[in-house]
């Protein structure tokens, strides 16, 4: 009787330690992952980018789903890279209404100078005007100088030719004065439409403050794109899963497609302008002096050495490049044109390497 309770404990005993494991692993099994659970999600904090990393708030797959290239697998906390935006958004309207005013200012000091300029002339044709008055006066005032001794005219005209002499000599003087005057407003002008054009700096998109800007916005907005993590190849989502399986496997395949990439046939040294690149070791330098040069620099380099002697379109830098499978509006292109003029030309702002084709694209002449 005493063994049958015994066991009968036992086996009640186990029954509930084993409950009781369960319970804890379903429950660890709860806290590692990061699914969908009452409709919330794990604050899992990922690292997508470098710039880019956060908690998870959207994780729509679900067990065994097919997903297709592209579709959504999760999604980081968006709102610090929402207000980035937002803030590099103000920055460039800032940055815009300041070349405005300074652009204004340009426009105002070129027409001090050619006012300037204006002032300049008129005093030289008074100047002009001044000296054939002093020439008639002086051959008047000594031809009267000369007939005064033989009475062949009288004191009085004398005096006048005199005086009106007098007169001529001092407007001559005032002239010139006045050109000198001229002359120096003129300087103050044009060295005054220098500093505003210095302040400004170079016009329209060439503008390095503008450019910057606009640089920083498209980074903003591509870190804000970067929040949003989408299956990069067509399979099924097995669920539950470990978050950081699933990056691994996006970080694999992304892998697999770089090393396929820099497996192409090219060339292992890139020599444009100043510029002297080792592809396989992803080094640079300029002059002979190591440079940084970013992954996206050295692709768009290869891209348009590849191509050298054509002219390349956005659209297809867009596509072959960065692999967007439409065009949207962006400068960012243009952004990174710009950083390699900086390192290949000897003036980036006259480009003899890679040279825009205007309303068509740009062009590397190696």
């Amino acid at each position: 009787m005493t063994m049958d309770k015994t066991q009968k404990y036992l086996a009640t005993g186990s029954i509930v330690l084993l409950a009781i494991v369960l319970a804890l692993l379903k429950y660890w099994d709860y806290v590692v992952n990061p699914w969908t659970r009452d409709g919330q999600v794990s604050a899992y904090v990922v690292q997508i980018a470098p710039r880019v990393s956060g908690p998870i708030v959207e994780l729509p797959v679900v067990n065994n789903q097919f997903v297709k290239a592209g579709d959504v697998l999760f999604q980081i906390d968006p709102r610090t890279f929402k207000v980035a935006v937002d803030q590099a958004r103000a920055e460039l309207a800032n940055t815009s209404n300041d070349y405005t005013a300074l652009s204004e200012q340009i426009v105002a000091a070129e027409a001090s100078v050619e006012a300037a300029k204006f002032s300049v002339q008129q005093a030289a044709a008074s100047i002009k005007e001044a000296e054939s008055t002093l020439v008639k006066d002086r051959a008047e005032f000594e031809r009267q100088k000369e007939m005064l001794p033989r009475k062949a005219t009288s004191q009085k005209a004398y005096q006048q030719a005199e005086a009106n002499y007098r007169v001529a000599v001092q407007q001559r003087a005032t002239a010139v004065a006045g050109l000198a005057q001229a002359k120096a407003n003129l300087h103050k002008a044009e060295a005054n439409l220098a500093e505003a054009r210095a302040n400004r700096g170079a016009p329209g998109g060439e503008n390095p403050q503008v450019r910057a800007a606009v640089a920083e916005l498209e980074q903003a907005e591509l870190d804000l794109e970067f929040t949003t993590v989408r299956a990069p190849v067509d399979g099924y989502v097995t669920k539950p899963f470990r978050l950081r399986e699933l990056l691994a496997r996006i970080k694999a395949i992304l892998r697999r497609k770089s090393s396929v990439d820099s497996s192409d046939a090219g060339p292992s040294q890139i020599s444009v302008g100043r510029l002297q690149v080792d592809v396989r070791a992803h080094e640079a330098s300029v002059d002979g002096t190591r440079v940084p040069i970013s992954h996206l620099e050295l692709e768009v380099l290869r891209y348009l050495f590849d191509h050298r002697g054509e002219v390349v379109d956005r659209e297809r830098l867009l596509r072959d490049v960065w692999g967007y499978q439409d065009s949207p509006t962006t400068r960012t292109v243009d952004n990174f044109i710009l950083k390699l003029r900086q390192k290949i030309e000897a003036d980036p702002s006259e480009p003899t390497h890679i040279v825009t084709v205007h309303g068509v694209g740009y062009k590397l002449i190696a």
